[in-house]
């Protein structure tokens, strides 16, 4: 039986893998730049979108921006609202049942 569990949980790897690669693929190519919806406006610069990339962190290789994923994702960190409640721990609003 014990050796059953662990098959089991060993066959989980991959599939959690799996559904993190396809979630993290589907965000960055279906939602395009974040740096564009967050800055928004007519009259931004360069600078402005540069910037907000630096601070999202998109501006890395995906490779890097995935192990990042990875890894808040693991800690239940799962960053701040963007439209919500602005600024807002994703965490918190899960626990109370927002959205």
């Amino acid at each position: 039986m014990g050796v059953y569990i662990l098959r089991r949980l060993l066959h989980a790897i991959p599939v959690l893998l799996g559904v993190t690669l396809i979630t993290f693929l589907l965000f960055n190519v279906v939602c395009g730049d974040p740096a564009l919806v967050l800055v928004g406006g007519k009259k931004v610069t360069q600078e402005k979108i540069e910037a907000e990339r630096r601070r999202l962190g998109t501006d890395r290789p995906l490779t890097e921006q995935y192990l990042e994923f990875l890894k808040d994702t693991a800690t239940l960190d799962f960053g701040e609202s963007w439209r919500l409640q602005k600024d807002t721990p994703v965490i918190e609003m899960l626990g109370a049942g927002v959205g």
